[in-house]
C-alpha cells in the first residue's frame, strides 16, 4: 500500500483520546458478504504471503485466511518456505470461520 491508494477496508474499533485512534482491517473478501467456505470443506487456494508462523492464502470468495506452521505438514516444519511459497496453489481444509470481530478463516494441509 501507499499514501492515498484506494483500499477496501473494515473498521475493527475507534478509540476517543488524544489522539483518537481507527483501526482498520483490510482482510480482503466482500465486505458486504460472509465468506463462503464452511469448516470441513476442501478449498483451493493460492499462498500469498509467508510470516514465520505460518502462510497466508486466498480462497476463492476472495478472503484470505492462514494456515498456521503446525497445520502445514504431519511432521515438524521449522520454516514455512519449506513447505509453500507465495503463488503456490494449495487443497486446504477450513477448520474455523470466524465473523466478528474481524473475519478470521484457519486452515489445514494435514489430510487433504
Amino acid at each position: 500500500m501507499h499514501a492515498g491508494q484506494s483500499v477496501r477496508a473494515q473498521v475493527v474499533s475507534i478509540e476517543d483520546g488524544p489522539p483518537p485512534k481507527v483501526l482498520l482491517s483490510t482482510l480482503g473478501g466482500d465486505l458486504d458478504k460472509d465468506p463462503t467456505a464452511h469448516v470441513g470443506e476442501i478449498v483451493d487456494c493460492t499462498v500469498t504471503s509467508l510470516a514465520d508462523f505460518g502462510a497466508f492464502v486466498r480462497l476463492p470468495d476472495g478472503w484470505n485466511g492462514l494456515i498456521h506452521i503446525s497445520q502445514l505438514a504431519d511432521g515438524f516444519v521449522s520454516s514455512v518456505g519449506e513447505i509453500v511459497q507465495p503463488g503456490d496453489a494449495v487443497r486446504a481444509r477450513v477448520l474455523t470461520v470466524v465473523l466478528t470481530p474481524t473475519v478470521k478463516i484457519a486452515l489445514s494441509l494435514k489430510g487433504v
